[in-house]
Protein backbone atom coordinates (compact mmCIF):
# COMPACT_ATOMS: atom_id res chain seq x y z
CA UNK A 1 0.00 0.00 0.00
CA UNK A 2 0.96 3.48 -1.01
CA UNK A 3 2.31 5.64 2.15
CA UNK A 4 -0.16 8.68 2.90
CA UNK A 5 0.91 12.03 1.90
CA UNK A 6 2.03 12.94 5.49
CA UNK A 7 4.54 10.63 5.49
CA UNK A 8 6.41 12.19 2.63
CA UNK A 9 6.36 15.68 4.20
CA UNK A 10 9.11 15.79 6.26
CA UNK A 11 11.65 15.08 3.24
CA UNK A 12 9.52 17.18 1.04
CA UNK A 13 12.41 18.97 -0.65
CA UNK A 14 14.16 15.35 -1.19
CA UNK A 15 11.26 13.14 -2.67
CA UNK A 16 10.32 16.23 -5.16
CA UNK A 17 13.67 15.79 -6.82
CA UNK A 18 13.83 12.02 -6.23
CA UNK A 19 10.84 11.66 -7.54
CA UNK A 20 11.57 13.43 -10.72
CA UNK A 21 14.89 11.38 -11.24
CA UNK A 22 12.46 8.84 -10.61
CA UNK A 23 9.55 9.36 -12.98
CA UNK A 24 12.21 10.02 -15.35
CA UNK A 25 13.21 6.56 -15.44
CA UNK A 26 9.88 5.17 -16.31
CA UNK A 27 10.84 6.31 -20.29
CA UNK A 28 14.07 4.11 -19.99
CA UNK A 29 14.90 0.85 -21.21
CA UNK A 30 16.32 -0.91 -18.17
CA UNK A 31 19.15 -3.43 -18.29
CA UNK A 32 19.84 -4.84 -14.80
CA UNK A 33 21.16 -7.72 -13.71
CA UNK A 34 25.09 -8.79 -11.85
CA UNK A 35 26.48 -8.93 -15.71
CA UNK A 36 24.71 -6.20 -18.05
CA UNK A 37 26.07 -6.21 -21.49
CA UNK A 38 24.29 -4.49 -23.90
CA UNK A 39 25.39 -5.73 -27.93
CA UNK A 40 22.30 -4.35 -29.50
CA UNK A 41 21.27 -1.31 -30.88
CA UNK A 42 19.19 0.33 -28.33
CA UNK A 43 16.78 3.61 -29.78
CA UNK A 44 15.70 4.83 -26.69
CA UNK A 45 17.06 6.34 -22.86
CA UNK A 46 18.80 3.39 -21.22
CA UNK A 47 18.90 2.59 -17.74
CA UNK A 48 21.67 0.02 -16.16
CA UNK A 49 22.72 -1.16 -12.98
CA UNK A 50 24.61 -4.41 -11.82
CA UNK A 51 27.81 -5.50 -10.96
CA UNK A 52 29.38 -5.35 -14.43
CA UNK A 53 28.49 -3.22 -16.99
CA UNK A 54 29.48 -3.46 -20.99
CA UNK A 55 28.11 -1.28 -23.39
CA UNK A 56 28.91 -2.40 -27.30
CA UNK A 57 26.36 -1.23 -28.93
CA UNK A 58 24.92 2.36 -30.33
CA UNK A 59 22.55 4.07 -28.03
CA UNK A 60 20.09 6.57 -29.47
CA UNK A 61 19.51 8.15 -26.34
CA UNK A 62 21.13 9.16 -22.66
CA UNK A 63 23.05 6.18 -20.42
CA UNK A 64 22.67 6.04 -17.00
CA UNK A 65 24.90 3.38 -15.27
CA UNK A 66 25.72 2.05 -12.13
CA UNK A 67 28.04 -0.78 -11.25
CA UNK A 68 31.46 -2.06 -10.36
CA UNK A 69 33.02 -1.77 -13.88
CA UNK A 70 31.24 0.03 -16.37
CA UNK A 71 32.96 -0.06 -19.86
CA UNK A 72 31.55 1.59 -22.46
CA UNK A 73 32.75 0.96 -26.57
CA UNK A 74 29.73 2.18 -28.72
CA UNK A 75 28.58 5.21 -29.75
CA UNK A 76 26.04 7.38 -27.44
CA UNK A 77 23.90 9.66 -29.06
CA UNK A 78 22.64 11.63 -25.49
CA UNK A 79 24.25 12.17 -22.00
CA UNK A 80 25.93 9.72 -19.86
CA UNK A 81 25.66 9.72 -16.13
CA UNK A 82 28.05 7.10 -14.82
CA UNK A 83 28.95 5.97 -11.27
CA UNK A 84 31.31 3.24 -10.10
CA UNK A 85 34.59 1.39 -9.16
CA UNK A 86 36.12 1.63 -12.73
CA UNK A 87 35.01 3.44 -15.51
CA UNK A 88 36.82 2.90 -19.00
CA UNK A 89 34.68 4.81 -21.44
CA UNK A 90 35.40 4.43 -25.55
CA UNK A 91 32.61 5.98 -26.80
CA UNK A 92 32.27 8.34 -29.08
CA UNK A 93 29.99 10.40 -27.02
CA UNK A 94 28.04 12.88 -28.96
CA UNK A 95 27.02 14.63 -26.13
CA UNK A 96 27.85 15.28 -21.80
CA UNK A 97 29.81 12.95 -20.29
CA UNK A 98 29.52 13.23 -16.27
CA UNK A 99 31.59 10.35 -14.31
CA UNK A 100 32.53 9.25 -11.10
CA UNK A 101 34.06 6.29 -9.62
CA UNK A 102 37.27 5.09 -8.41
CA UNK A 103 39.60 4.90 -11.83
CA UNK A 104 37.76 6.83 -14.58
CA UNK A 105 39.88 6.43 -17.96
CA UNK A 106 38.09 8.46 -20.76
CA UNK A 107 39.03 7.27 -24.19
CA UNK A 108 36.75 8.54 -27.05
CA UNK A 109 35.46 11.78 -28.26
CA UNK A 110 33.08 13.67 -26.29
CA UNK A 111 30.85 16.32 -28.43
CA UNK A 112 30.35 18.62 -25.09
CA UNK A 113 31.91 18.72 -21.73
CA UNK A 114 32.80 16.52 -19.36
CA UNK A 115 32.20 16.63 -14.96
CA UNK A 116 34.37 13.85 -14.02
CA UNK A 117 36.20 12.69 -10.63
CA UNK A 118 37.71 10.03 -9.09
CA UNK A 119 40.85 8.99 -7.04
CA UNK A 120 42.86 8.67 -10.59
CA UNK A 121 40.86 10.70 -13.76
CA UNK A 122 42.66 10.00 -16.99
CA UNK A 123 41.64 11.70 -20.49
CA UNK A 124 43.69 9.74 -22.66
CA UNK A 125 45.50 10.71 -25.75
CA UNK A 126 43.26 9.85 -28.45
CA UNK A 127 40.44 11.53 -26.54
CA UNK A 128 38.95 14.93 -27.50
CA UNK A 129 36.76 16.87 -25.72
CA UNK A 130 35.03 19.83 -27.48
CA UNK A 131 33.49 21.42 -24.71
CA UNK A 132 34.82 22.46 -21.44
CA UNK A 133 36.26 20.04 -18.36
CA UNK A 134 36.09 20.37 -14.91
CA UNK A 135 38.41 17.44 -13.45
CA UNK A 136 38.74 16.50 -9.95
CA UNK A 137 40.56 13.56 -8.03
CA UNK A 138 43.98 12.29 -6.52
CA UNK A 139 45.55 11.80 -9.57
CA UNK A 140 44.53 13.52 -12.76
CA UNK A 141 46.51 13.51 -15.88
CA UNK A 142 45.71 15.21 -18.99
CA UNK A 143 47.12 13.62 -22.58
CA UNK A 144 44.32 13.97 -24.85
CA UNK A 145 42.50 17.23 -26.37
CA UNK A 146 40.17 19.82 -25.12
CA UNK A 147 38.95 22.56 -27.13
CA UNK A 148 37.14 24.84 -23.69
CA UNK A 149 38.75 25.88 -20.90
CA UNK A 150 39.69 23.44 -17.75
CA UNK A 151 39.50 23.47 -14.07
CA UNK A 152 41.67 20.74 -12.53
CA UNK A 153 41.50 20.67 -8.14
CA UNK A 154 43.39 17.59 -7.35
CA UNK A 155 46.53 16.41 -5.23
CA UNK A 156 48.69 16.26 -8.31
CA UNK A 157 48.48 16.62 -12.44
CA UNK A 158 50.12 16.07 -15.57
CA UNK A 159 49.54 18.07 -18.55
CA UNK A 160 50.44 16.90 -22.02
CA UNK A 161 48.06 17.03 -24.33
CA UNK A 162 46.74 19.83 -25.90
CA UNK A 163 44.03 22.42 -23.73
CA UNK A 164 42.65 25.47 -26.41
CA UNK A 165 40.99 27.17 -23.67
CA UNK A 166 42.47 28.42 -20.09
CA UNK A 167 43.97 26.05 -17.42
CA UNK A 168 43.39 26.86 -13.88
CA UNK A 169 45.01 24.74 -11.47
CA UNK A 170 43.74 23.68 -7.50
CA UNK A 171 46.40 21.50 -7.52
CA UNK A 172 49.14 20.30 -5.14
CA UNK A 173 51.88 19.69 -7.76
CA UNK A 174 51.23 19.96 -11.12
CA UNK A 175 53.30 19.06 -13.89
CA UNK A 176 53.21 20.28 -17.81
CA UNK A 177 54.53 18.65 -19.79
CA UNK A 178 57.10 19.51 -22.70
CA UNK A 179 54.65 18.37 -25.39
CA UNK A 180 51.67 20.63 -23.94
CA UNK A 181 50.22 23.20 -25.52
CA UNK A 182 48.19 25.73 -23.39
CA UNK A 183 45.97 28.10 -25.90
CA UNK A 184 44.61 30.16 -23.52
CA UNK A 185 45.62 31.75 -19.84
CA UNK A 186 47.73 29.45 -17.36
CA UNK A 187 46.29 29.83 -13.22
CA UNK A 188 47.25 28.49 -10.30
CA UNK A 189 47.42 29.02 -6.62
CA UNK A 190 50.19 30.68 -4.59
CA UNK A 191 52.75 28.14 -3.02
CA UNK A 192 51.71 25.49 -6.23
CA UNK A 193 53.29 26.58 -9.29
CA UNK A 194 53.34 24.02 -11.75
CA UNK A 195 56.39 22.56 -13.01
CA UNK A 196 56.91 23.53 -16.57
CA UNK A 197 58.82 21.91 -19.33
CA UNK A 198 61.27 22.86 -22.04
CA UNK A 199 58.93 22.60 -24.95
CA UNK A 200 55.88 23.45 -23.39
CA UNK A 201 53.82 25.89 -24.88
CA UNK A 202 51.22 28.57 -23.02
CA UNK A 203 49.94 30.97 -25.55
CA UNK A 204 48.39 33.01 -23.09
CA UNK A 205 49.18 34.82 -20.00
CA UNK A 206 50.24 33.49 -16.51
CA UNK A 207 48.50 34.24 -13.24
CA UNK A 208 49.32 33.12 -9.76
CA UNK A 209 46.45 33.71 -7.04
CA UNK A 210 47.99 35.17 -3.70
CA UNK A 211 47.42 32.54 -1.20
CA UNK A 212 45.72 34.88 1.07
CA UNK A 213 42.94 35.47 -1.28
CA UNK A 214 39.94 33.64 -1.33
CA UNK A 215 37.50 33.56 -4.57
CA UNK A 216 34.43 32.38 -4.96
CA UNK A 217 34.34 28.81 -4.69
CA UNK A 218 35.04 27.07 -8.10
CA UNK A 219 33.01 24.81 -10.22
CA UNK A 220 36.02 22.19 -9.78
CA UNK A 221 36.15 22.14 -5.80
CA UNK A 222 32.11 22.03 -5.93
CA UNK A 223 31.90 19.11 -8.29
CA UNK A 224 34.45 17.45 -6.20
CA UNK A 225 32.23 17.80 -3.20
CA UNK A 226 29.11 16.82 -4.61
CA UNK A 227 30.54 13.86 -6.22
CA UNK A 228 32.65 12.35 -3.16
CA UNK A 229 29.57 13.55 -1.30
CA UNK A 230 27.33 11.32 -3.84
CA UNK A 231 29.62 8.19 -3.71
CA UNK A 232 30.58 8.56 0.21
CA UNK A 233 26.57 7.51 0.12
CA UNK A 234 25.92 5.30 -2.31
CA UNK A 235 28.49 2.44 -0.90
CA UNK A 236 27.17 3.40 2.92
CA UNK A 237 23.57 3.08 1.45
CA UNK A 238 24.48 -0.25 -0.35
CA UNK A 239 26.95 -1.66 1.99
CA UNK A 240 24.74 -1.13 5.04
CA UNK A 241 21.54 -2.06 3.17
CA UNK A 242 23.28 -5.54 2.07
CA UNK A 243 25.29 -6.26 6.20
CA UNK A 244 22.08 -4.59 7.92
CA UNK A 245 19.19 -5.68 5.65
CA UNK A 246 16.98 -5.87 8.98
CA UNK A 247 17.77 -2.50 10.77
CA UNK A 248 17.61 -0.69 7.49
CA UNK A 249 14.37 -2.29 6.28
CA UNK A 250 12.42 -2.06 9.57
CA UNK A 251 14.10 1.87 10.03
CA UNK A 252 13.06 2.90 6.38
CA UNK A 253 9.67 1.27 7.75
CA UNK A 254 9.45 3.28 10.29
CA UNK A 255 9.76 6.47 8.51
CA UNK A 256 6.96 5.93 6.19
CA UNK A 257 4.38 4.99 8.84
CA UNK A 258 5.41 7.40 11.28
CA UNK A 259 7.77 10.96 9.57
CA UNK A 260 7.23 13.31 12.08
CA UNK A 261 7.72 11.00 15.41
CA UNK A 262 10.77 9.72 13.97
CA UNK A 263 11.65 13.72 13.36
CA UNK A 264 11.06 14.28 16.82
CA UNK A 265 13.16 11.65 18.46
CA UNK A 266 15.69 12.21 15.61
CA UNK A 267 15.94 15.83 17.19
CA UNK A 268 15.99 14.53 20.81
CA UNK A 269 18.56 12.14 20.73
CA UNK A 270 20.80 14.65 18.65
CA UNK A 271 20.11 17.05 21.58
CA UNK A 272 19.74 15.11 24.25
CA UNK A 273 21.99 11.99 24.20
CA UNK A 274 25.30 14.37 24.16
CA UNK A 275 23.96 15.60 27.26
CA UNK A 276 23.58 12.09 29.32
CA UNK A 277 26.59 11.65 28.41
CA UNK A 278 28.45 14.64 29.53
CA UNK A 279 26.26 13.62 32.82
CA UNK A 280 27.25 9.99 33.04
CA UNK A 281 30.45 10.32 32.94
CA UNK A 282 30.60 12.83 35.41
CA UNK A 283 31.00 9.38 38.12
CA UNK A 284 33.46 6.84 37.50
CA UNK A 285 30.62 4.01 37.20
CA UNK A 286 28.62 6.16 34.71
CA UNK A 287 31.62 6.79 32.51
CA UNK A 288 31.72 3.98 30.74
CA UNK A 289 28.06 4.35 29.91
CA UNK A 290 28.39 7.62 28.67
CA UNK A 291 31.38 7.04 25.81
CA UNK A 292 29.28 4.44 24.91
CA UNK A 293 26.44 6.43 24.46
CA UNK A 294 28.63 9.08 21.79
CA UNK A 295 29.72 5.93 20.27
CA UNK A 296 26.16 5.17 19.54
CA UNK A 297 25.09 8.15 18.49
CA UNK A 298 28.16 8.48 16.59
CA UNK A 299 27.06 5.29 14.90
CA UNK A 300 23.71 6.17 14.33
CA UNK A 301 24.44 9.18 12.26
CA UNK A 302 26.41 7.73 9.58
CA UNK A 303 23.59 5.23 9.24
CA UNK A 304 21.03 8.04 9.22
CA UNK A 305 21.69 9.28 5.73
CA UNK A 306 21.54 5.70 3.81
CA UNK A 307 18.23 4.94 6.20
CA UNK A 308 16.42 8.53 4.80
CA UNK A 309 17.90 7.90 1.23
CA UNK A 310 16.21 4.10 1.29
CA UNK A 311 13.35 5.58 2.85
CA UNK A 312 12.96 7.97 -0.16
CA UNK A 313 13.84 5.28 -2.67
CA UNK A 314 11.10 3.21 -1.25
CA UNK A 315 8.62 5.65 -1.54
CA UNK A 316 9.20 5.86 -5.33
CA UNK A 317 9.06 2.62 -5.69
CA UNK A 318 5.56 2.27 -3.97
CA UNK A 319 4.05 5.23 -5.88
CA UNK A 320 5.17 3.64 -8.73
CA UNK A 321 3.78 0.42 -8.03
CA UNK A 322 6.78 -1.50 -8.62
CA UNK A 323 7.47 -4.75 -7.63
CA UNK A 324 10.26 -5.72 -5.75
CA UNK A 325 13.97 -4.45 -6.92
CA UNK A 326 16.63 -6.61 -8.49
CA UNK A 327 20.28 -6.00 -6.89
CA UNK A 328 21.25 -4.64 -9.85
CA UNK A 329 18.08 -2.02 -10.39
CA UNK A 330 18.36 -1.31 -6.50
CA UNK A 331 22.19 -0.30 -7.46
CA UNK A 332 21.27 1.76 -10.35
CA UNK A 333 18.46 3.68 -8.16
CA UNK A 334 20.96 4.42 -5.30
CA UNK A 335 23.10 5.80 -7.69
CA UNK A 336 21.05 7.88 -8.44
CA UNK A 337 19.29 9.11 -5.46
CA UNK A 338 22.91 9.46 -3.85
CA UNK A 339 23.66 11.83 -6.58
CA UNK A 340 20.51 14.03 -6.05
CA UNK A 341 21.02 14.08 -2.52
CA UNK A 342 24.36 15.52 -2.76
CA UNK A 343 22.99 18.23 -5.40
CA UNK A 344 20.58 18.94 -3.30
CA UNK A 345 22.85 19.56 0.05
CA UNK A 346 25.24 21.67 -2.03
CA UNK A 347 22.13 24.23 -2.26
CA UNK A 348 22.43 27.13 -0.03
CA UNK A 349 20.53 26.98 2.99
CA UNK A 350 17.59 25.02 1.55
CA UNK A 351 20.09 22.39 1.08
CA UNK A 352 22.10 22.74 4.67
CA UNK A 353 17.94 22.56 6.07
CA UNK A 354 17.14 19.68 3.87
CA UNK A 355 19.90 17.31 4.74
CA UNK A 356 19.88 18.30 8.27
CA UNK A 357 15.86 17.55 8.25
CA UNK A 358 16.75 14.14 6.45
CA UNK A 359 19.60 13.23 8.65
CA UNK A 360 16.54 13.70 12.39
CA UNK A 361 14.55 11.64 10.51
CA UNK A 362 16.56 8.77 9.60
CA UNK A 363 18.08 8.87 13.17
CA UNK A 364 14.89 9.06 14.52
CA UNK A 365 13.66 6.29 12.62
CA UNK A 366 16.97 3.90 13.91
CA UNK A 367 16.39 5.01 17.77
CA UNK A 368 12.47 3.68 17.38
CA UNK A 369 13.40 0.47 15.34
CA UNK A 370 16.26 -0.46 18.07
CA UNK A 371 14.21 1.01 21.16
CA UNK A 372 10.52 -0.86 19.71
CA UNK A 373 11.58 -3.53 17.46
CA UNK A 374 9.20 -2.11 13.89
CA UNK A 375 9.45 -4.55 11.43
CA UNK A 376 10.11 -3.32 7.72
CA UNK A 377 6.66 -2.89 5.63
CA UNK A 378 6.11 -6.23 3.79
Amino acid sequence: MAPSTSAARPLRPLILAAVFIGLGGAALAAEVGELVSITAPVAEDVYAGGRAIKVAAAIQGDLTAAGQSIHVDGPIAGDVLAMGETLDLSGPFADDLRVAGRTVTIRGPVGDHVIAAGETVTVAKDARIAGFAWLGGRQVDVDGEIDGDVSIGAGAATISGVIKGDLRLDVGEAVIGSGARIGGDLTWREGHAPTIQEGAVISGERHELPGGEHEEEGPTSTLGSILFNAITLMVLTATTGALMTPTIEGATAVIRRRPWASLGIGLLALIGAPIAAVVAMVTMIGAPLGIAALLGLGILLILSAPVALSAILAVIEARRGGAAATTGRRLAAIAVGSLVFALIAAIPVLGGLATFLAVLVGLGALVLRLLRGERALG
